[in-house]
This record gives structure tokens, sequence and C-alpha cells, in this order.
């Protein structure tokens, strides 16, 4: 169901509209733009964050049953290196990364949705420019805008360093491998076609 076209499509569709909103935030934030600093600035303000918000909190959501399905894996007794929820053996990646690890990576991202959960909740109490900019929608809103960037940070950026190590270990293609080889595969398609050239050059001679 995750790996079909629509949730493809949809996954695009929420790149491009967390970029253009996230880019619209930025331009009102720093100035670039021409609506003043009044009223009218203070509303699309409040839309663009939002609409931000509760762009993040759809992933929240989405992911949520994987992350718990995680927590309640890692506090079982099927959880060792290379088991999956049933005890059984797999190749996934992740099932290969170490369990404490596990468990810290999959606690950090529950805490991230909760915190996201929270600030969606403070951003429905307090909808407006002037609520949320005053005590108490301030601290409800920024200090768990906050906290659920933190987590989501540590426990993103821990489950990749893991998962790459995995990969490493494995003697598998890393992520970033993978990266540098799709920046330079017009140049080694050239090389290749001009190494294959010589090669028929030879034969012919």
């Amino acid at each position: 169901m995750l790996d079909s076209k629509p949730c493809f499509f949809l996954n695009v569709l929420y790149i491009i509209l967390v970029v253009a909103d996230g880019a619209f935030f930025f331009f009102l934030l720093v100035g670039w733009h021409n609506l003043g600093s009044g009223e009218l600035w203070e509303t699309w303000m409040n839309r663009s964050i939002q609409v931000l918000c509760g762009l993040f909190t759809y992933p929240s959501v989405t992911t949520m049953p994987w992350r718990l399905s995680n927590l309640l894996h890692l506090m079982g007794s099927r959880c060792g290196v290379g088991l999956d929820f049933y005890g059984r053996r797999t190749e996934e990646v992740w099932f290969g990364v170490p369990v404490k690890t596990r468990l810290m990576v999959t606690v950090m991202l529950v805490l991230n949705a909760v915190m996201q959960w929270v600030n969606q909740w403070a951003r429905v109490r307090y909808p407006d420019y002037d609520s949320s900019n005053m005590y108490p929608g301030n601290i409800l809103c920024n200090v768990f805008f906050a906290a659920s960037f933190l987590f989501g940070g540590i426990g993103g950026a821990a489950q990749f360093r893991a998962e790459e190590k995995v990969r490493r270990e494995r003697g598998d293609e890393t992520v970033w491998e993978k990266v540098v080889k799709m920046v330079n595969g017009g140049e080694q398609d050239g090389a290749g076609g001009e190494d294959e050239g010589a090669r028929l050059s030879e034969k012919s001679v």
C-alpha cells in the first residue's frame, strides 16, 4: 500500500507543499516581501505557520503505527539483531541495527510525534497571530514546535547513521554512495562509452 503509485505521488506532493510553504514562511520572516509589517503581514505569517504545522502533523500521524510497533517490539523478547517483529530472520537494514540504538531512535521519533501533536493542539487552541504570540500561546506553540524538530532531528540522524553502518558492514552500497553515483552517473557513462569504443577499435584492428 505504502509503495503504491498513489502514495508515491502523494509523498511528492507533500514534499512540494512543505518546500513551497517553508520558503514562503522564510520570506515573510526575513522581510523578503511587499506586505509591510502590519496586520496583512501578521495574517499571512499566521496562515503560513498554520499550514506548515499541519503538514508536519501529517507524517507524525501516518508513521506512528510503525513507531509504536517498533517500540513494543523492542520491549519484547523477539528483538534480537536481524530479527523482525515475529522473531524471524530478515535482511531488512533497520532490523540489523543494534537493539539499543533502535530503541533510542524509536523513542526519539515517538517523542517527535507527541511534541508535534501538542504543537498542533496549541495552534488550534491559539489560532490567530496575537494569541499565538502572547503567553501562554507563545510558549505552547514555539517550545513544542522546537522540541518536535529537536527529537525528529536526533532520531532521524541517528537512524541514518546506524543504517549506513550496517550497509557498510554488509558490503552493501550506502545511500551516500548511491547519491555520489547518481551525481557522477553521466561522467561514468561517458567514460564507459569511450572504453567500450576503444575495445571495439582494438578488436577491429
